[in-house]
């Protein structure tokens, strides 16, 4: 049994098509960039660095570092040069992470020294009140002691006073018994003259006025 024509010249473009799609899908995938997983953790690793406030605020030197590197990886990426893509790649990673981690001591130092300074600030308010306490006591205590002095001025006052008051009553007692002494004395010598069985050498009128002076005196 003879094939028809019709059917062998329906094959023969068929065939043709399914070439030229073979041929296109191979020419895309030679024009595909190739992937680069180091590239890819650098860029993650940089972003992270940038989106550090510490980095930001305590290494911004590395991470310029970190980003100049990544740049070169993503030339050498562009040139197809896998050695230097996996080479600057690594540095930008590497740099990156010791941004990260000088940005987190420092911050951690930063934050001690905040604790100590506040520390000091604390310590100072306490031995300022501490001195204020002092010398509202020394205070206190001078004015006690002087309180203190103005009594015993005010006592030793009043001790001289009563001193003085006694030596005056003193001494007005002591005229008093001089007074006495002496009436007495006087006293004694009128009765003496007046003894009978001595003779008088006064006259008459003198003894009279004798006896008359004795009769006056206090007994």
């Amino acid at each position: 049994m003879k094939m028809k024509p019709t059917t062998r010249r329906s094959t023969v473009p068929a065939l043709s098509s399914l070439g030229f799609a073979i041929s296109a899908i191979m020419a895309g995938c030679a024009t595909a960039p190739p992937s680069y997983p180091a590239l890819d953790a650098a860029h993650a690793q940089v972003s992270e660095a940038q989106s550090s406030p510490d980095v930001m605020r305590y290494d911004e030197l590395d991470l310029k570092k970190a980003s100049q590197l990544l740049q070169s990886a993503d030339a050498a990426a562009q040139a197809r040069k896998p050695a230097e893509v996996d080479y600057y790649a690594y540095m930008a990673s590497q740099t990156a992470r010791l941004a990260l981690a000088i940005g987190a001591e420092k911050a951690s130092d930063a934050h001690v020294a905040q604790g100590e300074v506040e520390r000091q600030r604390i310590e100072l308010a306490a031995r300022t009140r501490e001195a204020q306490s002092a010398t509202v006591r020394a205070q206190v205590a001078e004015a006690s002691a002087k309180d203190a002095q103005a009594e015993a001025q005010a006592a030793q006052a009043q001790a001289q006073q009563a001193l003085t008051q006694a030596q005056d009553a003193e001494a007005e007692g002591h005229g008093e018994d001089c007074a006495g002494v002496v009436s007495l004395s006087e006293y004694r010598v009128l009765v003496f003259v007046a003894k009978p069985g001595h003779q008088n050498p006064l006259n008459t009128e003198d003894a009279e006025d004798t006896r008359e002076v004795r009769s006056a005196l206090p007994l």
